[in-house]
């Protein structure tokens, strides 16, 4: 599974991703995160991550 991957090789564990995945399944829950209004998001011109909170 791609979650034990992740905890394994970058120590992080993608507890709300895998709810979601469980109560709304794959497609629905990537329409949902892209569109959300995500609180990190990545600049289109320089690559780098802002935070806006």
């Amino acid at each position: 599974m791609a979650s034990a991957l992740l905890k394994k090789k970058i120590n992080y564990t993608p507890t709300r991703f895998n709810q979601m995945l469980a109560e709304h399944g794959a497609v629905e829950t990537a329409r949902r995160l892209i569109n959300s209004d995500a609180r990190h998001k990545v600049s289109a011109c320089s690559g780098s991550i802002t935070a806006s909170i």
